[in-house]
Order: C-alpha cells, then sequence, then structure tokens
C-alpha cells in the first residue's frame, strides 16, 4: 500500500516548502550581498595599495626636503662662523658705526676750533 496523505500532513509539507523557497530566496539574497561585500573589499584593498604608495613618496620626498634644509642649515652656519658668528655681524655693524660716528664728531669739533670766530 500507499500513503495516504490527508489535508493536514499536505498543508504541513506545503508550508514547509514555501518556508525552504523563501530561506533560499533569502540565502540567494544574502550571497548576492556578500558578492558586492566582496567587489567593495577588493576596490578598498586596491585604493589602500595606492594610497600606501603615494604615502611612501611623500616620506621620500619629506626626507629629502629634510636633508636638503639641514644641509642649507649647516652651510649658513658655517658662513655665519666664518663671518664671527651671527650675532657678532651685527656688533662689528654696530662698532663700525660708533666709529664713524665718533670720528665725524672730533672732525667737527676740530673743524669748528679752527674756525675764526667773527664777533
Amino acid at each position: 500500500g500507499g500513503v495516504k496523505m490527508d489535508g493536514e500532513l499536505t498543508q504541513g509539507l506545503l508550508g514547509v516548502q514555501e518556508r525552504e523557497e523563501a530561506m533560499g530566496s533569502s540565502l540567494d539574497s544574502i550571497s548576492e550581498g556578500l558578492g558586492r561585500l566582496r567587489g567593495i573589499a577588493i576596490d578598498m584593498h586596491s585604493e589602500v595599495q595606492v594610497q600606501h604608495v603615494m604615502l611612501d613618496e611623500i616620506a621620500d620626498k619629506a626626507d629629502s626636503a629634510q636633508h636638503q634644509l639641514l644641509g642649507t642649515n649647516r652651510r649658513l652656519t658655517d658662513v655665519l662662523e666664518r663671518a664671527g658668528g651671527g650675532a657678532q655681524v651685527w656688533v662689528n655693524i654696530l662698532l663700525v658705526v660708533l666709529l664713524l660716528s665718533l670720528l665725524a664728531y672730533i672732525y667737527t669739533t676740530l673743524h669748528n676750533r679752527d674756525a675764526p670766530t667773527t664777533n
């Protein structure tokens, strides 16, 4: 003999089948979403690699600029030391100005002393 299915059993099996179809549809949607997420993750990975290369280039350029700046600073320091130091240059300029002022005062004083007075 055959198995006789009653209405309740048939309804129960149809309900199970509908739930399986709904779960299959949900799993398809989840699979599509995971595929999109995988694509996004691959794109993000590529972008991170590109930015990593860019950051390395920026770091190399910054190192180069720092070395150039240090070299320029070292050369400037050498020039100032040969000139007697940065502060010494200003001291020398001040002394020259004072010396010229003193010479002008002496010249003016001597010149006025030797000039004939008119009374």
